[in-house]
């Protein structure tokens, strides 16, 4: 698990973020050092495993919409429809973190797509311009100015995210003080299943 695409807990005013800048919802750098200092000891580099994993689970609830976008456009040859299905994909993989929790697929899938999401756009644009220019053309712009992606499933979707992180808390709150929380509960389930694979061998 060692490498130079491994990511390290970086404290800053005693929040817990990746290496690669992505503050992990206010979880509390001490109480992860504290939680992890075990499975650190049994095996080295549990750490950092831990925060990379817990960077691309969270980074998967934006990449997600991103490939619904993708095939929204392809399917219904329209950009609107297309939001509305990246909406879905984002509530979808809201619902399924809250009351699923972490999925090692998730982080995995998302370092794929990292990978695939400029090649499939491209792909995408190419199918679609001999049809379409102008669907053709806003993949291009999408690859162009990613951010807009990112500022809209951070922004533009948040009222969706607020809604559920309430119903979370007030329902489970009291067994669970993360669950409300998306970054900070993938650290936590990561911590459990990795714990709980130590106890069966």
């Amino acid at each position: 698990m060692r490498g130079k695409y491994n990511m390290k807990a970086i404290d800053i005013q005693g929040s817990l973020y990746s290496s690669a800048g992505l503050r992990l919802g206010g979880f509390p750098t001490q109480q992860f050092l504290e939680a992890t200092e075990q499975l650190e000891q049994t095996r080295p580099g549990t750490r950092d495993r831990i925060i990379k994993e817990a960077h691309f689970t969270v980074k998967w609830l934006h990449a997600f919409p991103e490939i619904g976008f993708l095939i929204g456009v392809l399917w219904t040859k329209s950009v609107l429809l297309a939001l509305i299905i990246a909406l879905g994909c984002y509530i979808f993989e809201l619902v399924r973190a809250g009351f699923v929790g972490d999925s090692p697929i998730s982080a995995i899938a998302c370092q794929l797509w990292k990978f695939l999401k400029i090649p499939a756009y491209l792909l995408a644009a190419w199918i679609l311009w001999h049809t379409s220019a102008w669907l053709s053309s806003w993949l291009i712009i999408f690859l162009i100015f990613q951010g807009w992606f990112s500022l809209l499933t951070s922004i533009v979707f948040s009222p969706f995210r607020i809604i559920f992180a309430t119903y979370l808390l007030r329902r489970f709150g009291d067994d669970n003080h993360h669950i409300h929380n998306f970054e900070a509960n993938a650290v936590a389930y990561i911590i459990q299943r990795l714990e709980k694979r130590g106890r069966l061998g």
